[in-house]
Formats: structure tokens, sequence, C-alpha cells
């Protein structure tokens, strides 16, 4: 069995083609890889990448983490002149003996193995910049909402990082790619490239990641906490359901925070789940690939107007 998930609408367009590649004895990161490169740079995705919204002081940073096993993984912090970052996270992983490499290193590194220096902030994005600079009490600051239309902040509420797992006969594999949370303070990092946080994958007990906010994850290593709960049986749905809950019993959750979570076990049995109503995201298995709602919401709330 094959099978791909990924989070939010706008990482549907390269399913199938992401999918074909996913043939038995076939990488299952090659096609998570795939999804990530092309949502880095589509610069209508307003939270990934290119398209990226940038710090407060107008500029762009960028985090990745890609995973295949707690021995097998790196992750690239705080990038600020190459654009592909889940590719400069996987050369942590291939080429250095490191896991993790942050700010200058991490941009140099990358260049030095063949990622090229480019401009990070879209004309967009920097005049949404312009515009957030003069009046900071426009949006975006609500909570993500996904309509289906493949944008994000441009829309009321906004979305998240671009998370990926893909699996196969040869294993598991996830990627986690972001430009953070939108005129955040220069210096911040989120859940996204932190191993356990955004993203975790262990290949006798399943996978796991997260879109959302990052300070509800990052304190409760939130997607290790999922692939532990499979670990000790629950199944996915259970295990993303324990998380939840366990998000909203130890901090204060604010009205315009989200979590969308997806997992898998080696197995190919998968779920979703969300802190709240508004997240989506993407399957592809031999059924074909569609857009859905997660089966398991913690908090029931009625749909804005200006989202349905």
């Amino acid at each position: 069995m094959s099978l791909l998930l990924s989070t939010w609408s706008f990482s549907r367009p390269e399913h199938e083609s992401a999918f074909a590649s996913l043939a038995p004895g076939a990488d299952p990161l090659d096609a998570a890889m795939h999804i990530a490169n092309a949502v880095e740079a589509d610069p209508d995705v307003d939270s990934v990448g290119y398209g990226g919204l940038p710090d407060a002081n107008g500029g762009i940073s960028l985090d990745a983490l890609v995973m295949r096993s707690p021995a097998e993984h790196g992750s690239a912090i705080a990038l600020t002149k190459v654009r592909q970052a889940a590719a400069a996270a996987r050369l942590v992983m291939e080429k250095s003996p490191h896991r993790i490499i942050a700010g200058p290193g991490a941009d140099d590194f990358a260049m030095q193995n063949g990622i090229p220096e480019e401009d990070l902030l879209a004309p967009a994005a920097r005049e949404r910049w312009e515009a957030w600079r003069h009046n900071p009490t426009q949006e975006p600051g609500k909570r993500p909402w996904d309509a289906g239309l493949g944008r994000l902040y441009r829309t009321e509420g906004g979305h998240d990082t671009v998370c990926v797992l893909a699996q196969n006969n040869q294993g598991l594999a996830g990627v986690c790619t972001t430009s953070g949370m939108p005129w955040k303070t220069p210096g911040r990092v989120g859940d996204s490239p932190i191993p356990g946080a955004g993203l975790y994958v262990h290949p006798r007990y399943g996978a796991a990641t997260i879109t959302g906010t990052g300070e509800l994850v990052i304190g409760n290593c939130a997607s290790f906490s999922v692939v532990e709960s499979m670990r000790q049986g629950a199944d996915p749905s259970r295990a993303i359901a324990h998380l939840l809950e366990l998000v909203l019993a130890e901090q204060p959750v604010k009205e315009e925070d989200q979590l969308g979570v997806i997992a898998v076990t080696p197995e190919g049995h998968w779920a979703a789940g969300s802190l709240r109503p508004g997240f989506k995201y993407v399957v592809t298995d031999s059924e074909g690939t569609r857009v859905e709602v997660p089966e398991l919401v913690i908090i029931d709330e009625p749909v804005p107007e200006t989202a349905s």
C-alpha cells in the first residue's frame, strides 16, 4: 500500500505526480519532498517558502525538517538566503554529521551543497508587509480557516505550515516546512523544524506531523506524543485525540489558535484531527486524491459566514 498525506488544501496540486513516484521500492521521502518543494516555490502560498509573509521587520526566515527515523533526520533553521528549505534540511540529514544547522551556517551549508541563493521575499508578500507596517491591527491574526481556495492569509483567517507524510513498502518519511508566523518577532522559531514537535517519524511505530500555533506544540513534544501513543497501542485517531486533549489541559488556548494533526501507522492506517473546525488536509491512496475534513474536531464551533 502507498499513501500520501499533507496539510491544507494548497498542497493539493502536486499530489498525483508525487503519488506516481511512490511505487514499490521507491524512497517515500522523494514523494514527500516533491509536494514540499512545489509549495515552497509557489508565491501564492503565503505561509511557506518564497510567498511567505515576513517578520515584523520585513525579513523572511525559513525553517524545515525532514525525517525517516530517530537516527535519520535533518533540520535547517532560520534560512534567509535560500528558498528550498526542505532540500536544505535533507542535505543536513544526508551530508552533515549534525542533525540541526541554523542561521547563517545553514544558508552557507546549503549553498556549498548546490542550493542557489535567491530573494526570499515575493513582491506580493512585501506589499502585504508594507500595508501591515502602517496598520498593524489588520489581518492576519485570526485563526486559520481552510476554505479550499489554495490561498492563505488573503481570506478570513489564514493557514500555516505544509506537512507531508509518505508511506510505501519501503517505510515512512515526512517533511515539515514553513516561513513561520506572519509578522513574528525576528528570531522566533516555531515547532516545524524541531524533531518530535512539528514532525516525528519512527519506522516501527508510525509518523505524525502538526500544523498550527507552534507555541502550543513545542512544550508538549506533540508529534512525538502522538507516535508514542501509537507505540503503546492507540490507533491514530485516539493518539491524536490524546494529544489535543493534553494541549487543552496543559496551557491557555487563545481564540485564534488552531492545531491540525495527521498521523499514520507503518501499515498505512491513518487519521487526522484538529483543535477547532477549519482545518483541511489532502490524501492520495489507491482510491485517488481528495481534500478531506478531519473526522476528529475537539472544540465544536460554528462555521464563520466568511468561510462558508
